[in-house]
């Protein structure tokens, strides 16, 4: 059409040339000059020519000038390709750009919102990067992406359909339906309505189990001084590990489906987890989950996902470590809404308006009901490091300047079964009640190998008591640990030993070396005099009283709670010296404030030889450590008395 008009225009502009060449000029009064006759023949012959010739020049004029019009208006015109998704909704591939996949959506709704325009605007503003004019290239925009789906843009026209509401109203829409025919790679003379096509992709899913992974070398026991033969089978079994590792390492797949996406996985009994004594078993999408410290479970998908996936039987030497505290049961009930003067409320009906409060539920003697709730150490330690400068001005006043407060705090909320802070309970609940939904709970879980110690994660707070992470427990096993907060009246037993004449076991380590040189260079029966002896305590005595220090050797609270003395027993005895403590290890903290110490009784010459027995706390977790057993005197019974009173007075 354009080729058309354009040879029009060439053949309308010569014939408008020559018209207008071969009229005469008007050149009035040079007849008149020239003398020239004219007859009335000649004149109207001449108007006769003219005539025509204007009369050819006007109709070519206009038709020069419709056709260039016609051909600015080609030259200039723009063409349109639509986009929609399967379901008629048109789509803006230019904003998927930066919006892809599910982001596409609320990329949509957020760009509109800051745009300021009116939502006709703003389409419109989003087609002008689909707009071209003819015979320009048409932009490859990427193919619609969909989860478990191969996308591909389709030749489509849009066709009347009606729809009905919900109310029941009709209304006729726009929407794409299919026609036969390829996209075109460059912009034709009418609009193009494409429309995205998908078709279902299938994906494999495989479960790896490798079994207990051999040892590395530096996971092997420690080289001994063994037989040659011993010796030798080490250095092999050595070197063939060395030769596994080297070689391609082929996995052992105990499961492998492929199915089409969202098709369900029927696993006949593979998505048990295998057991192995001493380790903790699961499910892992990483290889090298252990090495990583991910160990926690990832839960097998119960349909083909939208891409491969394997998961592996991972093993790990340890277990979980859980954390319970006692928390109050809340329940929401309909309370009236008070005035200013604490009268109940009415609407306009004189029904008294109500709103719901969260109060504590209460059992038939008033007292609060609470239930045991597991509490995640792991969130404490990730809140300090996940608060972001939103979170610090949002919740200033809960948290204040002192992070190490408000997470106390916390603990103390959880302990106490109080109101959690908004802060935590906002954090608690995006993070907690989420691996809750998604039984991946092991996330925020602290594992510990095997043979290492607990962590020490603080104790649970409660006003006025001594909590404590119950069983006392040090070391990991291979079993899983759960421990409860418990909680005991304020008392404190304290054990110290000053040493012999209130000379504490911990000066400075150079006194230290003096004294024990001292002692060897001294007589073996040599003993110090009693003044000597009565004026170093009195010294003593008054020194630790203005300084109120003891050499505390141990120390528990609680009262009630059972002590574990952890091997501690009586020193050894200077020579001429028996030892013993002030009273008998408690087996649990008394009320109050409880002190023993250690007593140095001297042996005199008048005093039967006794053998001494070695002393220690009862119930120590070493069979080999007997419980403590009073001490038979070996002094005078009449000196005794003094020398208990010289012990009370040094200490």
């Amino acid at each position: 059409m354009s080729v058309l008009i354009s040879i029009i225009l060439i053949l309308a502009s010569l014939v408008l040339i020559v018209a207008v060449l071969m009229q005469e000029g008007n050149k009035q009064g040079l007849g008149a000059i020239g003398g020239a006759a004219e007859t009335f023949l000649g004149k109207n012959k001449a108007k006769s020519a003219e005539g025509k010739l204007l009369k050819i020049t006007k109709i070519v004029a206009v038709i020069f000038v419709a056709l260039a019009l016609v051909a600015t208006f080609i030259s200039s015109r723009t063409y349109s390709v639509r986009y929609y998704t399967e379901d008629g909704k048109e789509y803006f591939p230019y904003l998927a750009m930066f919006y892809p996949g599910d982001n596409y959506e609320d990329g949509y709704a957020g760009e509109f919102a800051n745009s300021g325009m009116s939502e006709k605007e703003w389409q419109d503003t989003l087609r002008s990067h689909t707009t071209y004019k003819k015979g320009a290239e048409v932009t490859k925009y990427s193919a619609p992406s969909k989860v478990g789906y191969s996308g591909s843009w389709v030749l489509a026209k849009l066709v009347d359909k009606t729809v009905t509401d919900e109310e029941g109203k009709t209304t006729t829409v726009k929407v794409p339906e299919k026609v036969e025919g390829e996209v075109p790679a460059t912009m034709g003379s009418s609009n193009v309505v494409l429309m995205a096509e998908y078709s279902i992709n299938s994906y494999t899913v495989s479960i790896v189990d490798d079994g207990i992974p051999a040892q590395t070398p530096a996971e092997a026991e420690p080289k001994t001084e063994t037989a040659e033969s011993e010796t030798a089978e080490t250095e092999a079994a050595a070197e063939t590990a060395e030769e596994a590792v080297e070689e391609e390492h082929t996995h052992n797949v105990i499961f492998t489906v492929t199915a089409n996406y969202g098709e369900a996985i029927d696993y006949s009994g593979f998505d048990k987890l295998p057991e192995a004594e001493g380790y903790l078993t699961f499910f892992s999408t990483q290889e090298d989950a252990v090495e990583q410290g991910l160990v926690y479970q990832t839960p097998l998908p119960e349909t083909i996902p939208g891409e491969d996936a394997t998961y592996y039987v991972c093993y790990a030497k340890g277990n979980y470590v859980t954390y319970w505290v006692d928390t109050t049961v809340t329940e929401e009930v309909d309370e009236p809404v008070l005035d200013s003067e604490g009268i109940e409320t009415k609407d306009e009906e004189g029904n008294v308006i109500t709103q719901k409060v969260t109060k504590p539920v209460l059992d038939a003697d008033g007292n609060k009901v609470t239930e045991p709730k597991e509490w995640f150490p792991k969130l404490s330690s990730e809140l300090v490091n996940e608060i972001t400068s939103e979170w610090e001005e949002a919740y200033s006043e809960q948290m204040g300047e002192d992070l190490g407060a408000y997470l106390e705090a916390y603990l103390s909320a959880i302990s106490d079964g109080g109101e959690i802070t908004t802060a935590v309970s906002k954090y608690y609940s995006d993070y907690v009640e989420q691996y809750t939904k998604d039984d991946r709970l092991d996330i925020i879980r602290m594992f510990v190998n095997a043979g290492e110690a607990l962590p020490n994660i603080g104790a649970p707070t409660k006003d006025g008591m001594v909590g404590v992470w119950e069983p006392e427990l040090e070391v990991m096993g291979s079993e899983p640990i759960k421990l409860t907060a418990v909680y005991y009246p304020e008392a404190t037993l304290t054990i110290y030993d000053d040493g012999l004449n209130g000379e504490k076991l911990n000066a400075a380590e150079d006194k230290a070396e003096t004294d024990e040189a001292t002692d060897e260079e001294a007589p073996a029966a040599e003993t110090p005099s009693e003044t000597p002896a009565e004026e170093s305590s009195d010294e003593t005595a008054e020194t630790n009283a203005e300084e109120d220090k003891h050499n505390v050797i141990f120390t528990y609270s609680g009262e009630g709670r059972t002590i574990n003395y952890n091997g501690l027993a009586l020193p050894e005895a200077p020579e001429g010296y028996s030892v013993s403590w002030s009273e008998e290890l408690p087996e649990k903290v008394p009320a109050g404030e409880t002190v023993i110490f250690v007593v140095y009784s001297e042996i005199t010459s008048d005093a039967v030889a006794v053998p001494e027995a070695e002393e220690t706390a009862p119930e120590v977790e070493d069979d080999d450590v007997s419980a403590p057993t009073e001490e038979e005197p070996t002094e005078d019974p009449a000196e005794e008395p003094s020398t208990q009173e010289e012990a009370a007075d040094n200490n």
